[in-house]
């Protein structure tokens, strides 16, 4: 396997799948939302790679891949 191909399977993994896993155990998600914990997740990673000192306003202008649109 190439390094790109490792890197994007851990990308995947670490924006989508262990947000999912670790939702409920967590207590993030304690019932249905249209905000998943992934959404949450690359909202964040998303938001501060773009401006690191990204205020609530910011963060929630930034478009998820899932169209989920959210307000502060």
């Amino acid at each position: 396997m190439s390094t790109i191909t490792q890197l994007a399977h851990a990308i995947q993994f670490v924006l989508t799948d262990l947000p999912h896993d670790f939702a409920r155990s967590s207590g993030f998600t304690q019932r249905s939302s249209k905000l998943s914990a992934a959404d949450f997740v690359q909202l964040l990673v998303a938001g501060w790679l773009a401006n690191p000192q990204a205020s609530l306003q910011e963060l929630v202008a930034t478009p998820l891949p899932s169209g989920v649109v959210i307000t502060a």
